[in-house]
């Protein structure tokens, strides 16, 4: 079964403590966050009774950071606040369909570059069908980054950076998946990130017909 995006909130930017994003979300959904924020203090999602788990984090000052949420029961006006203690600058929700049921978590990557204009690679695949999302947090705030990829931009007097995903599903286990950051002009760049992959559902197994052990066949002219 493949994964989908399905209809997600825009990307909330603010400087705040909280920070909120209001959505809906089908029931047996995966909820992906992604938060660019000064972790100074510990970053809490809530929100909707989910269980929200911290997957990868690239800490500075300006820190990136990925969280998931299985919401089985689904959500009308779902609302997930970001805060506890540090504050957000920008936070982005996925509505993701097509997960595995239980192990949807693949491999994660992170690191640093100084590369205006750089393309990472984020991880290797474990799984065909899989897809990737990415969090960038660019701290010399050159301007408005862009990428290659699928991308919600921000870029506000506190903090800039990218949400990223994967257009497209993994094509093969074992698949390094890149993600691409363009910071804005061509100083050099502060860029943090992180990224995540989400697993598949497998696909069902089709059965075949099976004859009964006494089957007698008998041509057609028969």
């Amino acid at each position: 079964m493949p994964i989908a995006i399905g209809t997600s909130p825009n990307l909330v930017t603010a400087n705040d403590n909280p920070v909120t994003s209001s959505f809906n979300a089908p029931e047996g959904s995966l909820l992906v966050a992604g938060v660019i924020g000064s972790f100074e203090g510990t970053i809490i999602l809530s929100g909707g009774g989910l269980t929200w788990t911290e997957q990868v984090l690239e800490p500075d000052m300006y820190s990136a950071a990925l969280y998931t949420a299985p919401c089985p029961a689904g959500a009308t006006g779902l609302q997930i606040t970001g805060g506890g203690g540090a504050l957000v600058y920008g936070l982005k929700i996925w509505v993701v369909t097509g997960q595995h049921e239980t192990d949807y978590i693949g491999n994660t990557g992170q690191g640093s570059s100084s590369t205006n204009n750089v393309t990472v690679n984020g991880y290797t695949s474990s799984g065909v069908g899989s897809r990737g999302f990415c969090v960038a947090s660019e701290n010399n705030q050159l301007g408005s980054p862009t990428s290659t990829d699928a991308f919600q931009a921000m870029n506000t007097a506190d903090a800039s950076g990218l949400m990223l995903t994967k257009a497209t599903a993994t094509p093969a286990a074992g698949t390094t998946a890149q993600f691409n950051l363009d910071a804005s002009g061509s100083s050099s760049a502060s860029w943090r990130w992180c990224a995540l992959e989400i697993l598949a559902a497998p696909d069902a197994i089709r059965g075949r017909p099976m004859a009964a052990l006494a089957a007698v066949y008998r041509a057609s002219s028969w």
